[in-house]
């Protein structure tokens, strides 16, 4: 069964069996399972998958399995929640709440957050891990925020001891980060997002007629979108000189 709600003028909610997504149309789709969340982007007048996020617990280096999950709708006047609840072995219960605003309609807004709580997680590891990337450059320790392909940034709050992308011949792209809580509570945020694309533009000097290039003076227009392609990238625009 699906169903559909229109939150606000920029923000659909639609129900699924086993999921939840979230669309603000014709920019970013986000769809919330039981087991990890999907971010897709509009490109090309088609959706996109930019990034798969994965929050897992690890006891030691063994990964350990909850043995349940479940997804959980609410709204107030300001926001709409999604939290998925996960049941693990020692008493251990975990919270993941994404929260999107009714009223903020910027695209980096969305979600507006995206909070981990860990009940009795001491001596285990929360770990982030992000597939599914774009990501064009070298396996390095990497900083929040970080940004990388289909215009997708990732930022996390100090705390992490490992924080690190990896590129990969085989398996898709990925970051992972990881924390280790040492107290019976523990939250944490970290956050996907599609940050607004770059848009340049030069004109030096205005041109003197109608004609898009001539010998007496020169004409520039230069605009760059989304760096779907690349991560942390500089571009540089430098005059040319020309002789007839």
């Amino acid at each position: 069964m699906v169903s559909k709600k229109i939150i606000s003028a920029f923000l659909i909610v639609v129900f699924l069996a086993s999921s939840i997504y979230f669309l603000m149309p014709g920019k970013v789709r986000i769809d919330i399972g039981k087991t990890n969340t999907k971010y897709s982007v509009w490109e090309n007048e088609k959706w996109v998958l930019a990034a798969t996020e994965y929050v897992n617990l690890y006891d030691g280096s063994k990964k350990m399995r909850a043995s349940s999950r479940a997804l959980n709708y609410w709204e107030d006047s300001e926001n709409a929640y999604v939290n998925r609840t996960s049941i693990w072995k020692e008493g251990i219960i975990t919270n993941q709440i994404y929260t999107f605003s009714k009223k903020v309609e910027a695209v980096e807004n969305f979600p507006f957050r995206n909070e981990f709580e860990c009940f009795n997680c001491v001596g285990k590891i929360v770990h982030y891990e992000i597939r599914d990337i774009l990501y064009t450059g070298e396996t390095k320790i990497i900083d929040s925020p970080f940004s990388f392909g289909h215009n997708m940034k990732i930022e996390w709050e100090d705390g992490a001891y490992y924080s690190k992308v990896f590129q990969q011949k085989v398996a898709s792209d990925k970051i992972i980060i990881k924390y280790r809580p040492d107290e019976d509570y523990e939250k944490y945020e970290v956050r996907l997002f599609d940050p607004p694309g770059m848009s340049v533009n030069y004109t030096s000097p205005t041109p003197t007629n109608n004609s898009w290039l001539n010998f007496d003076s020169l004409y520039v227009s230069t605009e760059i979108g989304p760096c779907s392609n690349f991560s942390n990238s500089t571009f540089l625009l430098r005059s040319v000189s020309l002789d007839g």
